[in-house]
């Protein structure tokens, strides 16, 4: 059997979540469409992140949102920057769009460096992507900081806020940039369902602007771009963020002790809020040795040295990685 730690899918559900045995419930109803504007979710979403409802967009997982803003923002002759390395999808989306962008290279300490970003927006500049916190490295940047970096982006370039990963840092309200978006008509924040709610496969996410970005935003998209099934299950989330934040504090126990494992090993760990490792400066054949053990784990080659990046699972399937990897370090 092969443990899965290369996709930072939330390894901590759904075996007591009450969201999968709310679910049977909708099973029946698969043969029906949903409401073509989700008023139920939206009237959720709202209450709980203390937005009006039409800055709010749905979308068929975040990366749906991020491709449709990256698509048709740019047009044919806008440019983008983005960090690097950071979500892969902004990559492959470059090549979609054809019109290379410009990847701005980490900070020493592996965090998005907002000045260098700053000093490369030119005139052909529409579009800035951030990763917060950023994956693969998981470093975060704050909102105070995010704010001072608005204050420098022209009116007319759009900065792209990916926020997959905030739900798993505590307290994220000094990181979000939820609290910045009604002083700056020219920021987007995406969020996920896929990672904290564990509802990957359900694809959900959304997207939170000011008014006349979310109309925008939501005219390019198709209907019914979610399915019932997945509208019930966030919705369901959203009712049981007890449960959720229990997981959290669960992937954080879990984070600690993998941490610390791995620095025993010698190994070269980044501190992270969220539910997987960037470990740095390892062996070029570390991925696949763990994998004839049955452990998925991402290899980084887009980096400037050799990496990989560790999905924090529960303490059987961390044991494992640990276990093997010691049998690994013995035989160097």
């Amino acid at each position: 059997m092969t443990t899965r730690l290369h996709l930072n899918e939330n390894l901590f559900t759904y075996a007591d979540s009450p969201v999968l045995a709310g679910l049977v419930n909708h099973i029946n109803e698969t043969s029906l469409y949903s409401d073509m504007e989700y008023k139920e979710l939206k009237e959720v979403l709202a209450d709980w992140l203390g937005f009006h409802e039409n800055q709010l967009v749905l979308g068929n997982g975040s990366s749906e949102l991020i491709q449709r803003i990256y698509m048709d923002y740019l047009g044919e002759n806008g440019k983008a920057i983005y960090p690097w390395p950071s979500y892969v999808l902004y990559s492959e989306l470059e090549n979609i769009h054809g019109s290379p962008a410009c990847r701005v290279p980490l900070d020493r300490n592996y965090k998005v460096d907002l000045q260098a970003i700053v000093d490369h927006i030119n005139r052909e500049t529409m579009l800035i992507i951030l990763c917060n916190p950023n994956n693969p490295t998981g470093t975060v940047f704050t909102s105070k900081e995010l704010n001072e970096f608005m204050s420098k982006v022209p009116d007319n370039v759009l900065v792209l806020v990916d926020e997959a990963y905030m739900d798993y840092v505590p307290n994220n309200k000094e990181y979000t940039a939820l609290t910045l978006v009604n002083q700056w008509s020219n920021l987007l924040v995406v969020r996920s369902f896929s990672k904290l709610y564990g509802l990957a496969s359900l694809r959900m996410g959304f997207a939170v602007g000011t008014e006349e970005t979310a109309s925008w935003l939501q005219s390019k998209l198709p209907n019914w771009n979610i399915n019932r099934i997945a509208e019930a299950a966030a919705k369901s989330c959203l009712e049981h963020l007890t449960y959720f934040n229990q997981v959290r504090d669960q992937v954080h126990l879990e984070r600690v002790w993998v941490y610390e494992q791995l620095s025993q090993l010698g190994y070269k760990a980044v501190p992270t809020l969220t539910n997987f490792i960037y470990v740095w400066d390892t062996e070029s054949w570390l991925q696949s040795m763990l994998e004839q053990h049955g452990i998925k784990v991402k290899r980084l080659i887009e980096s400037d040295c050799e990496a990989i990046r560790i999905t924090i699972g529960r303490r059987q399937e961390n044991e494992l990685l640990i276990n093997a990897l010691k049998l690994l370090v013995s035989r160097r």
